[in-house]
């Protein structure tokens, strides 16, 4: 139990050093933001990100004098005996920074401000600075066990006193700056941001050096402590070396999303390397932690009122820094000149759709998603549902399940059928039949797009495509019904048809289901078939281009190329359709016309835009291009409609690609400009696209992936292509069960492919499988 209630202390204290010293760190940075001119907004920004948190931080500084005194009582008395002048000037910096904050609140008058202000900054620097110089004299073993008091003057005012309190001093102005940057972004202050990164790289390159200078310092001052830094604590000082360093690196690249929990774990990983080199004293080298400890009943007592803290005060201030992180404490505030809040419809809830409202979370404004399916595909893998590795809740998870956390965003299942952009209405079809009309003041369109047959829709009756969740099933069904026609076919030409897949397209939806159904011939199948040879299933892909991938580029092209041969798929390319029916296709390529019999084609060579970009084309009077792709201006929006955005797969800018990554990165433009609006900053900026590579998977541990100059292929592609996608998947549910079932399907020689699911009689199939009804425009 001493060592339980050891941890505990030592938790609380690292929760201060971290919430505590960053609250601090503020200070040190108000002091120097420069004259009541130059430093006004970056000492708003400080006041705003300090406001709503401030006063729960020394919580953790009552509640580890209290653990202290409680449970080690001895330790108490000697360090207050000793060190009771910097603990004496540390408590009335507390005193004087929560006093001045109040006054400089409050205060309206310019002068007053400003000196309560210094006040507070002043206070802000003093208070770390003599708690680091106590906690320098405990470490140095300058502080005698029992009452006996020590030197009051040399017991703090050594080498390695003030070595801690200015390592105290920087590492909280590290941590603040390192909020601030992320505070800056969240507020869309560009100018702030930069200028908070800017001291955080300083404090933080500033907080290293102070950090290894220091080590020599200890070495000849408190030799005992420095001895199990560099021994039993190194693990924890080399862990706060390279968080520190990681959150440095990622400050010079300008990327803010992981710097704030590696700048944490830099600062706590070096208090328990403290604590861990000082183990198993207390006071080193005087006085151990057992022989401190109080009696067993009140640290048993001492380890319950913990408990009923963790359960009650913890996710208390837990909530409230979340709140805070996310803007919720101020969810409902109204702009300044604005009646209401800004309402946003984003239509479709793709990947564009759906980033953009994501990214609209926790600001001031309503988002109303709008949607004809209740879910948000992943349609990279598409192709795994229909060949049963993975299941249709996997990659498709429910709309309202994703947004259930956001509560400024509401989703509404309907099928869009107009727009009046004068009125600013949606108008929509929900699935009962009623019309319906939604306002907006900011319009997102991301439609998508849907198979293109070239101008040969009826092509569309026998070779579906791969778009939608009921594409991917109708393969998976169409697949497994046409094997199980094979193994009772009695004609050899016949069955050779029911066991060949056509695959129109060789582009990476073509690759993949074409090595995929080739695995899944090869692994999955096995001996389930007794009149069939699994291993004879035929999979022909066909394009009209020179080689598959042809966008990788040449090396990576042929690399597919060798990959899909080797797993038995036949490539046909410069290769036409010129027509598909029942029983198969004919084609055009460089040794003639052809017959090839294939009961199952897959079409995945073309898109065409959604029709809702032909409908806000006649409504703006903009154009679309041959694929039906609307052209909008180089922010995504429409002509003489800035309200309006169109992005995704509908929209043509610039012949970006159609791909899920130009999708997302423009979602997150379009959500950043309306942020810029709504906080009154009406510039419109281009959207700028960085091309994060393109990646396809051939087949079991075989994929081909681009970025920039950099090309990997095989095992380290495919472990590169894994990567991203589950990354990319939404939900940790999600991604844990993708990860699951990809390793299941690795290890073993069975998939889930569900076919009594999705199988019905061979004879009354035969007709709504291979006939079926081409779908409506």
């Amino acid at each position: 139990m001493t060592i339980v209630v050891l941890g505990i202390l030592w938790f609380t204290l690292t929760c201060y050093v971290v919430f505590g010293g960053a609250d601090y760190g503020a200070g040190f940075w108000e002091l120097l933001a420069g004259g009541s001119k130059r430093g006004a907004r970056a000492r708003s920004l400080i006041d705003h990100s300090m406001a709503p948190v401030w006063e729960a931080n020394n919580v953790w500084l009552i509640f580890a004098l209290v653990v202290l005194w409680t449970a080690f009582p001895r330790a108490f008395a000697s360090i207050m005996s000793t060190l009771y002048i910097p603990l004496g000037l540390a408590l009335l910096g507390i005193v004087l920074r929560g006093a001045t904050f109040v006054f400089h609140e409050a205060s309206k008058a310019v002068t007053r401000r400003r000196f309560f202000g210094a006040c507070f900054a002043v206070a802000s620097i003093v208070t770390p600075f003599f708690l680091g110089a106590a906690f320098g004299g405990i470490a140095s073993g300058r502080v005698p066990p029992g009452n006996e008091a020590g030197d009051p003057i040399g017991s703090w005012l050594n080498p390695t006193s003030i070595l801690v309190g200015v390592l105290a001093v920087l590492s909280g102005a590290f941590l603040a700056a390192v909020f601030l940057v992320f505070n800056a972004r969240r507020v869309l202050d560009e100018t702030l941001e930069s200028y908070f990164r800017r001291r955080a790289l300083i404090s933080g390159v500033a907080t290293g050096c102070v950090a290894v200078i220091g080590l020599f310092v200890i070495m000849r001052d408190a030799p005992f402590v420095a001895h199990g830094l560099l021994h039993r604590g190194l693990p924890l000082v080399v862990l706060s070396a390279v968080c520190g360093a990681g959150a440095v690196l990622l400050l010079m690249r300008n990327i803010t999303r992981y710097t704030r929990p590696l700048a944490v774990a830099a600062v706590a990983a070096l208090v328990w390397g403290w604590g861990v080199a000082q183990y198993p004293y207390l006071l080193p080298t005087s006085l151990t932690v057992h022989q401190a400890a109080g009696a067993p009943h009140t640290l048993t007592w001492m380890f319950v009122c913990f408990l009923i803290a963790a359960v009650t005060v913890i996710p208390a201030l837990v909530l409230l820094f979340v709140l805070d992180l996310r803007g919720r404490l101020q969810e409902g505030a109204v702009v300044a000149g604005q009646s209401k809040r800004h309402r946003v419809v984003v239509v479709g809830g793709g990947f564009g759709g759906l980033f953009a409202a994501r990214a609209l979370g926790w600001s001031a404004v309503d988002v109303t998603v709008v949607d004809r399916q209740p879910h948000h595909l992943f349609q990279p893998l598409l192709y795994q549902v229909a060949t049963g590795i993975l299941s249709d809740g996997q990659i498709a998870p429910l709309l309202r399940r994703v947004m259930r956390d956001q509560g400024n965003a509401a989703v509404v299942l309907a099928n869009v059928t107009g727009f009046d952009l004068e009125r600013r209405m949606v108008r929509a079809t929900r699935p009962d039949g009623e019309q319906i009309e939604i306002p907006y003041d900011s319009l997102i369109v991301a439609a998508g797009a849907h198979q293109s047959y070239f101008g040969h829709d009826e092509f569309a009756l026998h070779a579906p495509g791969m778009k939608t969740l009921e594409d991917a099933l109708r393969l998976r069904r169409r697949l497994l019904q046409a094997l199980e026609l094979a193994e009772v076919s009695e004609n050899p030409r016949e069955r050779q048809g029911y066991m060949t897949v056509a695959i129109v397209g060789a582009g990476p939806t073509g690759v993949e289901i074409a090595g995929q159904v080739r695995a899944m011939a090869v692994r999955a199948l096995g001996t389930a078939f007794r009149r069939i040879d699994v291993h004879r299933i035929r999979v022909v892909l066909l394009d009209a281009g020179s080689e598959p991938l042809v966008h990788f580029g040449d090396k990576l092209s042929q690399v597919a190329s060798k990959d899909l041969s080797y797993l038995g798929v036949e490539l046909r390319m410069n290769t036409r359709v010129n027509a598909v029916d029942a029983t198969g296709l004919d084609v055009s390529g460089p040794a003639g016309p052809e017959r090839i019999e294939a009961r199952t084609v897959v079409w995945a060579a073309g898109v065409h835009a959604s029709p809702l970009a032909g409908m806000l084309a006649e409504a703006c009077g903009a154009q679309c291009d041959r694929a039906g792709r609307l052209e909008v201006l180089d922010d995504c929006t429409l002509p003489k409609h800035p309200e309006v955005f169109a992005i995704g797969d509908m929209v043509s800018l610039r012949g970006l690609p159609g791909v899920a990554e130009v999708a997302m990165q423009q979602g997150l433009h379009v959500a950043s400009m309306i942020r810029h609006r709504v906080a009154g900053d009406p510039a419109n900026k281009p959207f700028h696209y960085r091309d994060l590579g393109s990646m396809a998977t051939v087949g079991r541990f075989r994929a081909v992936v681009s970025v920039g100059r950099l090309h990997l292929s095989g095992l380290l592609g495919w472990l590169t292509w894994i990567l991203v996608h589950i990354t990319f998947l939404t939900g940790f549910a999600n991604r844990l069960g993708v990860f699951l079932n990809w390793t299941r399907h690795l290890v073993g020689r069975r998939n889930q492919l569900g076919f009594s699911a999705s199988f019905a009689p061979a004879k009354a199939e035969r007709t709504d499988v291979f006939s079926r009804p081409a779908p409506s425009a």
